[in-house]
């Protein structure tokens, strides 16, 4: 046995070191406020709302960024790059089966936002997942309006509303609150905000009506204003879940861009049937306008690290007594692909599966179907590795043959050594006899081969897939994306790989042997803080890859897998 197999396997532990350091980014220092912890510091505004907030940013130009618009369709200016100061104690608060919602009336903006059935943690199961949030460390509020708006400051109208207060009653389908709000010269704006149960969208209807006597001109905007705090540090190789903003259009279906290349060029296009998304770990929120429209898309830097990214609208101008009706999306929830795909086209693309996403999609489609009938992640995994076993099965079965002649050819190969000094002149003796027998010495490495990419792709499936979050397996096992707690299923997984290295036939020199038999350990201490799912797949492929091992060395033994001869075929002369 020469050494490709060791760096085979040393490659292999390279690549779970990586997922391992992409594990620990990912979950390793993740660190949430509670929405009961966060009210403490919510009464502070970021420390830029003041300043920002009264100098609004310049987008860049045509002529500035080196492109031309024939339209003429950017705006000079943008709205605000931070709301003012938010009086908690004039908030709307709306509450539906998966939304908790806070709506500042000073601009009809959504700057809070949990959901109740994604608990922060297993710890704290009765406190949901904050999103939304105007927080001075993590502030992320969504807003929408209208420019030139008279007697309004910063674009944000000074919304009335009937209640302070609404809940989606049982039985309801559908919940709406209306805002209103109406100048002394008689434009007046009516928002309604729409909440349909079991829904993570927010319809925004918009009507504006001019009730004055000149002709109004303005544009409409949708924005979200984020500040750059990731929840870990970035780990090598950046081999992690993506945190920032998403664009698309029809030239680029799916358009990531992270915070440091906003830094260095700003978002400046017009974009038809396109959506805007802020992208997190599980979770998102975008706008979503109406396809038929060219919006305008933008983004500004503030002070404190708070980034404005938003879209706006072609110039509206209503006559006297004219009214304009409005209709736009926003989605504020997590990342589930049936959701998205029935929002917009392409958004489920913001489910990041890295690389290999076309393994990722078919797993998780296969594991999404198995737990729709037995309502068990754990058991979907076990099933699927079950499914790929079966799949594969002829291309191991060809593996594991070769390895029983690797064995069969162990007393031969160890003659050859006490036979023959010179080490070129073995490996020739060696490669030559391995010829004669048809063994291929590497043909035991193909089952590592095999599950590799599947491990690498059921990877970004755990800790992409929203639905596996907390997802619980049965007995001390209660979150599939998260470490085994007690490190039991790393120690099995350990034992398996060492159960099979001795079923493996060891023809190569004690030294290389004692390295062989070294790995399973290697390989555990690497598992120990891998997401339980995917020690359990790992598992279960050793235990299957065991059971064939030993049945397909076994019928070798019998001689079921002997080799027949070829017939020689007559050469029939032709007659003359």
């Amino acid at each position: 046995m020469d050494y490709k197999k060791i760096v085979l396997y040393f490659a292999a532990g390279i690549v779970l070191l990586l997922l391992w350091n992409a594990w620990q980014r990912d979950y390793g220092t993740l660190s949430v406020k509670p929405a009961s912890n966060l009210q403490q510091t919510q009464n502070q505004t970021p420390n830029d709302t003041t300043n920002t907030a009264n100098n609004s940013a310049q987008t860049p130009t045509a002529a500035q960024s080196g492109t031309q618009n024939k339209d003429n369709f950017q705006p000079s200016t943008t709205p605000s790059v931070v709301a003012t100061n938010i009086n908690t104690k004039n908030l709307i608060h709306i509450k539906t089966d998966v939304l908790n919602v806070e709506v500042n009336p000073d601009g009809g903006s959504l700057v809070g936002a949990t959901l109740p059935k994604y608990p922060v943690s297993l710890k704290q199961p009765n406190v949901p997942f904050p999103l939304l949030n105007y927080d001075n460390a993590t502030y992320y509020v969504a807003e929408a309006g209208f420019t030139n708006l008279p007697g309004v400051k910063h674009s944000l109208i000074p919304f009335k509303s009937a209640e302070k207060s609404y809940q989606m009653q049982n039985g309801s389908k559908q919940l709406n609150v209306v805002l209103q709000w109406q100048s002394p010269n008689g434009i007046k704006v009516v928002r309604t905000l729409s909440f349909t149960r079991g829904k993570y969208v927010v319809k925004i209807h918009e009507q504006i009506t001019n009730g004055s006597k000149k002709v109004w001109e303005g544009r409409y905007y949708m924005q979200t204003k984020r500040r750059n705090a990731p929840q870990a540090s970035a780990h090598v190789l950046g081999f992690h879940t993506f945190f920032g903003i998403a664009i698309s259009s029809p030239s680029k279906p799916y358009n990531k861009i992270s915070f440091k290349d906003l830094d260095e060029s700003p978002v400046n296009q017009t974009i038809k049937g396109g959506w805007l998304a802020f992208i997190q770990h599980y979770f998102l929120t975008a706008w979503v306008p109406k396809p038929a429209v060219p919006y305008y898309y933008f983004s500004q830097t503030g002070q404190n690290q708070i980034y404005t990214v938003g879209l706006m609208s072609p110039n509206l101008k209503i006559q006297p007594s004219q009214t304009v009706k409005l209709t736009n999306q926003f989605y504020v929830g997590p990342e589930i692909a049936t959701n998205l795909n029935a929002i917009a086209p392409h958004l489920a693309l913001t489910i990041d599966y890295g690389w290999l996403w076309i393994i990722s999609v078919a797993i998780f489609w296969l594991m999404k179907h198995i737990f729709d009938v037995i309502g068990n992640w754990g058991w979907s995994i076990v099933l699927v590795t079950l499914i790929i076993k079966a799949l594969f099965f002829k291309l191991s079965e060809k593996s594991y043959v070769s390895m029983a002649k690797m064995r069969m050819l162990a007393p031969k190969i160890a003659a050859l050594k006490d036979r023959i000094t010179d080490r070129q002149e073995l490996s020739r003796e060696t490669m030559a006899l391995y010829k004669k027998e048809k063994v291929n010495p590497l043909g035991g490495c193909l089952p590592m081969l095999i599950q590799i990419p599947v491990f690498i792709a059921l990877y970004w499936v755990l800790i992409e897939s929203v639905e596996l979050r907390q997802a619980p397996f049965i007995f001390w096992i209660h979150n599939l994306a998260a470490k085994d707690p007690y490190y039991i299923l790393p120690v099995i997984m350990g034992l398996s790989m060492f159960v099979q290295q001795k079923l493996s036939p060891s023809t190569g020199d004690p030294t290389q042997q004692k390295v062989m038999m070294f790995l399973p350990v290697v390989f555990t201490v690497l598992f120990f803080n891998f997401p339980s799912g995917l020690v359990l797949y790992w598992t279960v492929n050793n235990i299957i890859s065991i059971t064939q091992q030993w049945w397909i060395f076994k019928r070798f033994e019998q001689g079921k897998y002997t080799s027949k001869p070829h017939k020689k075929k007559k050469n029939k002369k032709r007659k003359k």
